[in-house]
């Protein structure tokens, strides 16, 4: 005969209760069961977040690159009255610590674009994209991250993202100057930036951390857009020019099959 949890822990209760010869066992020891509701793949709704501090979530959460772009999204928006509240609060977002250091410290895709991918497969804006993920817009997210000389040194956005660690000289010290990275890689993003201020890859964290309050400032502007019907269809959506003109043999109907993306590749594989 099968036996339920409640049945199971009655019993673990009873048989506690004998060894203890008869020590009575408060009826709060065991926490009553909670339900949760598990994500089913329906897009949930996005509501407008303050960029800002989302910005300075993410660079208080840690566990790398991908736990800070995604846990600080997910979290604001559990925190901020919607329809969709109670199910982004059920997001376990631990799950996102994976991606620190290009997956596992394996350098490949950056941190910051996987927690993007992540969100944007689960996340709708109405009025923009009613029914389903605006995952559209994950070429906004990638050509920004790609083409754009980050973090950011603005002084506004350093206010909002260091909170009470901001001086006026932490960028200087701990980033020295922003690099475009020219990739989606983790460690072509890295290699760059230290190479151009004579750093070594294992003082990457203050830059990465802002780096990734920075995307996810990007992000949280880019959804409140699109929930305000303001997003530019036009801007930071095309590939590099290089990209561009190898893309006339690198397309999916070429033969013999060769790579089909949209991300820069002059940047480890040279220009053409």
């Amino acid at each position: 005969m099968s036996m339920n949890r409640r049945q199971a822990l009655g019993q673990i209760i009873k048989l506690t209760g004998a060894a203890a010869g008869g020590m009575a066992v408060s009826s709060n020891v065991f926490a009553e069961e909670t339900t949760m509701t598990p994500w089913d793949g329906t897009p949930l709704e996005y509501v407008k977040l303050d960029p800002a501090s989302v910005a300075n979530k993410a660079f208080n959460a840690g566990k790398g690159c991908m736990n800070e772009v995604f846990t600080s999204i997910v979290e604001s928006l559990a925190e901020t009255a919607g329809t969709d509240q109670e199910k982004w609060a059920n997001i376990p977002t631990a799950m996102a610590r994976y991606g620190w250091a290009g997956i596992l410290g394996e350098g490949s895709t950056c941190g910051n674009i996987n927690a993007t991918g992540m969100l944007f497969n689960m996340v709708k804006v109405p009025g923009f994209n009613e029914d389903k993920a605006v995952t559209g817009l994950m070429t906004y997210v990638c050509r920004f991250y790609e083409q754009t000389s980050l973090p950011s040194n603005d002084e506004t956005f350093l206010k909002a993202a260091l909170g009470d660690e901001y001086t006026e000289t932490w960028f200087a010290e701990n980033v020295v100057e922003s690099t475009t990275a020219e990739s989606l890689m983790c460690h072509a993003s890295i290699t760059t930036w230290a190479k151009h201020n004579g750093k070594v890859m294992s003082e990457k964290g203050p830059r990465c951390t802002l780096l990734s309050a920075n995307m996810a400032y990007y992000i949280t502007t880019l959804l409140n857009q699109a929930l305000a019907g303001e997003l530019d269809t036009a801007e930071l959506t095309q590939p590099t020019a290089e990209t561009t003109a190898c893309k006339s043999c690198h397309s999916t109907s070429f033969r013999p099959a060769m790579v089909k993306t949209n991300q820069a590749c002059e940047t480890c594989h040279g220009s053409h």
